[in-house]
Order: structure tokens, then sequence, then C-alpha cells
């Protein structure tokens, strides 16, 4: 009988390991589907507005509400060049980036967002609340709305802080996060503008187009490398998405799932968690 205890002892010990292993093994992103858009557009920016999804055709200039297979059921024409778009309070918001302007539309009135300060070729919009924040693309800088109080901060250079044509934007919580496209990385931001992380600079990324963050994870879009880079909020790379992507624009999260357009074809890839 006393021979038998050390061995069922460390018999459960390794069941204990075991089972530690599999617990600190985090869930990966996987490939779910790729839905060919029913109107051969190429889709750049995303949005989900009140539990539908919008994408924007910024080259046969409209938006383009679409269902999970790809097939049309609303759209909103006439807009010069819509670019990175978002949706808050049932309201979509969109860039204008032949027109310097960011435009609202709801129940298919547009209207033009006073801002205070006019934006030069803007390419996407943020909003969180009572806060909007601009990607002012060709003044190498962000423009910030909050409580009625316009401000901006960034400017051209390499530089941490500094900017080269900023394509997409996300405020997170009370950090603001800024693809720094044509210096190939992301820049996080604290709400007064001050800069405080750069990622993704080793990591060869060719022209960061877009980004979300979601869960705790940021995820960018590496453009002419066909990927998605996913990172944890302190900056360590922890997944490489490819082999599905034709010059990925932008990414979102909805529902469970992350979709991705396809700007060099006519469609959105679907990822979910594995």
């Amino acid at each position: 009988m006393n021979n038998k205890l050390p061995a069922l002892k460390y018999g459960l010990l390794f069941l204990f390991v075991l089972l530690l292993a599999g617990c600190s093994q985090k869930k990966q992103w996987a490939h779910k589907d790729t839905i060919s858009l029913q109107e051969q557009v190429h889709p750049l920016g995303i949005a989900e507005n009140e539990g539908t999804i919008w994408i924007s055709a910024p080259d046969q200039k409209k938006l383009i509400q679409i269902n999970e297979k790809g097939e049309v059921l609303n759209q909103q024409t006439g807009l010069e060049r819509p670019m990175h778009i978002d949706a808050a309070a049932g309201k979509l918001f969109a860039p204008l980036y032949l027109e310097d302007q960011v435009v609202t539309i709801q129940n298919g009135i547009t209207d033009t967002l006073s801002i205070g300060i006019e934006p030069d070729a803007p390419a996407a919009v943020s909003v969180k609340g009572d806060t909007i924040a601009i990607a002012d693309f060709y003044n190498h800088r962000i423009i910030l709305q909050s409580r009625g109080q316009t401000t901006t901060f960034g400017e051209k250079g390499s530089g941490k802080g500094q900017l080269n044509y900023p394509t997409d934007v996300e405020i997170s919580g009370d950090k603001i996060y800024v693809a720094d496209a044509y210096n190939n990385r992301v820049q996080v931001f604290d709400t007064s503008g001050k800069p405080l992380q750069v990622i993704g600079e080793k990591d060869s990324i060719n022209v960061a187009t877009g980004l979300t963050v979601h869960k705790g994870q940021l995820f960018v879009a590496d453009f002419y490398n066909n990927r998605i880079l996913v990172y944890n909020l302190s900056g360590n790379l922890t997944q490489t998405l490819s082999g599905h992507f034709d010059k990925p624009t932008d990414i979102r999260a909805i529902g469970v799932d992350l979709y991705i357009p396809n700007y060099g074809s006519y469609s959105i890839v679907r990822y979910t968690l594995n």
C-alpha cells in the first residue's frame, strides 16, 4: 500500500501540470470564410451600425450596407471618396477624402460634421461618446474634438509623436491608436496628444493602412505584405494572419468575428477565434 502512494501522488501532480499547460494556451485567430461582395467594389473601410455591416467603396463614391452573404441591402451614393468609417448611436460617420470634410448619415439624411478645423484629405474617423478623432492625412496630424473643444496633435516626421500620412485612427479607452501608414508602424497617444508607445517598427510593415483594438489585442492591416499583425497591448507580436488577403485595409470586430476588407478584390475576409 505505502509503495503505491508516491506513484499516485506524482501521477496526480503530472495531470495537474498538464491541465495548467492547457489552460495557459491562448486561443488563436483562424480563417472562417471569405465573403464575396455581390456588387464588385473595392472595399476600404468597415463599420457596424445597429447590427448591420457597412463598407466604404471610395472608388465608387458610396457606402454600402451588406448582409453576411455579401448581398447589398442599402446604399448611400454621391460621396467623394469615403474612407475609414465609424458608427455610433445609429449614425454613420464618413470622412470624405476629396471634400476635406466628415459627414454624418442617419436615416438616409447626410449632414456635415462641425469640427472647427478643416482637414486636408481626412482618411479616418473614430467616435466614442462625445469624443471624435480624425486622421488628417496631408497635414500629418490627428484632429481631436471632445466636449466642444477641438485640438490637434502630430506633425510630419518619423520621430516619436510624429506622423507620416496617418490613414486610420481609433479611440480605445483613454488612448488613441494611429495607423502611421508610411512610417510603417502604429503609434499610441493619450487623449491630450502625448505620445505613449510605438508598435510594429521592427516587423517590416509595408504601409500600415488600418487598425482596431479588440479584447486586449491590437490588429494592424499590413497592406502590401497582405497580412494582419496581431499584438498584445504591450506591443508584442502574438500572431500573424496571412494567406487570405489581397491588400487588406481595415479590421472590425463584429460579434465574435473579425471582418477584414480586401481592397485588392471584391471580398471581406472573416476570422474567428479557434
